[in-house]
């Protein structure tokens, strides 16, 4: 899932004032993580933030 969103991923987590459509497919991430992977919407946050910083190194 991540493989296919790096880019996204990568900018969202990078900008301080994410647009509109980043932040629109940054939670269908979170809502994947949630509904189908069984997260919590705050772990699903925290991965999402993880996953941005070791993509920005």
């Amino acid at each position: 899932m991540f493989a296919d969103l790096k880019d996204i991923v990568k900018i969202t987590t990078s900008v301080e004032h994410p647009d509109q459509e980043q932040l629109l497919r940054i939670n269908n991430v979170m809502d994947r993580l949630v509904n189908e992977h069984g997260y919590c919407p705050i772990c699903a946050n925290e991965i999402v933030k993880y996953v941005g910083a070791l993509l920005n190194r």
